[in-house]
Order: C-alpha cells, then structure tokens, then sequence
C-alpha cells in the first residue's frame, strides 16, 4: 500500500480524476490500518499494567468493539481503492506519468517493496 501511495504522490501534479480519488482512498486505509493497530497494541499492553482484571476485562471489550468497527470501515475503503483490476491501475498510472511529460520514471516492483516493508 505504501508502494502505491508513494507513486501517486510523485504524480499528483497530472492524477487523473479516478487517481486522485485512489490516492484519497489508501491515505485513509493506511490511517485506518495504523488506528486498528494502535488498539491492537493497546490492548495487548492492557494485560501488562498493573491494573485490576474487572478493567484489563473492559479494555478488552472495548478494543474489540473498536477493531470491529475499523475492520467494516477498511474492508469499504478496500473496496474502493482497489476496485480495478492490476492491468487497469498500471494503465491508468501510465497514462498519468505520459501526462506528466516525464522521459524515464522507474517505478519499484512491488514485491520487492513487500519485502522491504516486512523488515
């Protein structure tokens, strides 16, 4: 996800209107994601504090209900950032780096981004 944002931030001078809105859709997943995270962490530290079980119990409800709702809510934004197919999202970026009238761009593999981001 990264990967793609950070091409669609090289390009926004020429985004076409679907890629902007793309661009606009995985800002807000990859914010999501960092949310869902964050109350994941949270909840697993819940354990660690010294706190009584009857309010590690309720944190625990509560991360849950939260991460129930910030799956709903990624799941929709998924939808929408990744409608098209691969073909039709390289088409598209093409057409966008063509309009920007640049002679050579070179544009990571994504595989190898997947890897990198996983270290």
């Amino acid at each position: 996800m990264r990967h793609s944002i950070s091409h669609l931030e090289v390009l926004h001078p020429a985004l076409s209107e679907r890629n902007k809105t793309r661009a606009w859709f995985l800002d807000r997943l990859g914010a999501n994601l960092e949310k869902q995270l964050g109350v994941m962490r949270f909840r697993s530290l819940a354990g660690d504090l010294d706190l009584k079980p009857k309010v590690v119990s309720r944190i625990e409800r509560l991360a849950e209900v939260r991460c129930r709702r910030l799956a709903g809510q990624t799941a929709k934004l998924v939808a929408d950032a990744f409608q098209d197919s691969d073909e039709e999202f390289i088409r598209a970026i093409a057409g966008d780096v063509k309009k920007l009238g640049l002679q050579e761009i070179t544009l990571l593999p994504i595989e190898g981004v997947k890897k990198n981001e996983a270290q």
